[in-house]
């Protein structure tokens, strides 16, 4: 899931932004439910394996490309200026929170129910997003950005303009290790733990 973003991520906010944001968190979060159902009646069929399993992920994180510039974009459409940092700082916060409670209640449904019953919850999760985000489609009217900068374009645009602010280039930099050398192998630790260290 991770490795779209990797690859695609550089590019994404400029593409977001020539794409009705709202739209796309909505066909992002109609994905998620696709997915999450597609694996929960694979896993119940006995038909849920390695291959299909990192093609779907794959697929959510080429989704997800999208979704965090999209998401971070409406956050200032809906709060304005004066309560962007609250936004972003509640956001981040329940973002934190899921990675805490989400994989306790993950190990207990898959414990107690199977992996089907993971899906399950993850596309009932996933169908309450597309809901909210549906009804933010009628509140605020979002179209993508009229603007000329071609999307292969704004890295190099992106590097340009921190090269100048060590205080953005670091937040950078520790962004980008963060999300190469951590995030991606948090939910293992406990299996590293055990076969690893025993």
């Amino acid at each position: 899931r991770t490795a779209p973003m990797m690859l695609f991520g550089p590019f994404a906010g400029v593409l977001a932004d020539q794409l009705p944001r709202v739209r796309v968190m909505i066909g992002v979060q109609a994905l998620n439910v696709a997915v999450a159902s597609a694996l929960a009646l694979l896993f119940a069929a006995g038909f849920g394996g390695f291959g299909i399993l990192v093609a779907l992920e794959v697929l959510l994180g080429v989704a997800w490309v999208l979704d965090f510039p999209s998401r971070r974009t409406v956050l200032f459409a809906v709060v304005g200026r004066e309560q962007l940092t609250t936004a972003v700082s509640l956001e981040s916060m329940s973002m934190q929170g899921a990675k805490m409670v989400g994989p306790l209640v993950g190990g207990i449904l898959l414990s107690r129910l199977g992996p089907a019953a993971c899906y399950v919850a993850l596309a009932a999760l996933s169908l309450g997003a597309l809901a909210a985000a549906r009804r933010l489609d009628r509140r605020i009217a979002l179209p993508g950005a009229a603007t000329s900068e071609p999307v292969l374009a704004s890295p190099g645009a992106g590097l340009r303009e921190v090269r100048g602010r060590p205080a953005i280039l670091g937040v950078l930099a520790i962004t980008v290790l963060m999300n190469a050398l951590v995030f991606p192998y948090q939910q293992i630790l406990p299996v590293f733990a055990r076969d690893v260290l025993q």
